[in-house]
């Protein structure tokens, strides 16, 4: 097997050589009267087609949710304020750019990890806070470098908290991530599935839009044929 400098070497044996060409794509492509008799003719099959596929999609894309994203759902109204007056901060000292090229650090670091450490702070506020100190501790304690490489992504599903709802922070964790983070915000996660909060849940994604999926089954089934007799 040709390990990565053997196939650097060829490469360049190649460059050198000359050994060049133009690269044509082999896709198959329509055009002309066949792409028009496909859209005139075949296009509600291939819209049925293309719906079944993302259905489908979307079904997958929830397992992988389920075991990488995790939801802090945020009831609690005084949390909700200092989480948004943090977001609404972090949007304010927004460095300018001047200089192509040279890039100017925001002064409060990534935009997921500043509200990531917002949130440990605020949970440390909630009555069930001296249950899981170790946990809480630990995800302090940890260092912008670490939490960018734990940290997929981390910010609301809407910019905004609604008043009298529930506002949801989705949490999506690296691949690159460090077992002991996992394991203290297993620590969370499960007390807080013993110890039921008013206050606060942390929980994995669960499936997406539900209202919007069930509409996009039934708009299929009316697109299918119905069944010769």
């Amino acid at each position: 097997m040709v390990n990565l400098a053997e196939l650097r070497a060829k490469a360049s044996e190649l460059q050198q050589q000359g050994v060049a060409g133009e690269h044509v794509r082999g896709g198959k492509r329509f055009a002309g009267h066949r792409g028009q008799q496909m859209a005139t003719d075949g296009s509600e099959e291939v819209l049925t087609k293309l719906l079944r596929f993302s259905l489908h999609q979307a079904t997958a894309m929830d397992h992988l949710q389920q075991g990488a994203v995790v939801v802090f759902v945020v009831v609690h109204e005084p949390m909700q304020q200092k989480l948004l007056e943090q977001v609404q901060l972090w949007d304010q000292l927004l460095p300018p750019q001047p200089v192509a090229g040279q890039w100017v650090p925001h002064p409060l670091g990534e935009r997921r990890v500043h509200p990531f450490a917002t949130m440990m702070e605020q949970i440390q506020t909630l009555p069930f806070a001296k249950d899981i100190q170790p946990a809480l501790k630990s995800l302090e304690a940890l260092g912008q470098t670490d939490l960018k490489l734990n940290l997929g992504a981390f910010g609301p599903r809407y910019p905004t908290p609604k008043q009298g709802r529930a506002w949801v922070w989705e949490m999506t964790v690296s691949s690159l991530c460090q077992d002991s983070f996992r394991q203290h915000l297993f620590a969370i996660m499960s007390h807080l599935q013993s110890n039921r909060s008013d206050l606060l849940k942390v929980e994995p994604m669960r499936k997406g839009p539900q209202g919007l999926r069930q509409s996009l089954w039934d708009d299929l089934k009316r697109l299918q044929p119905a069944p010769a007799r």
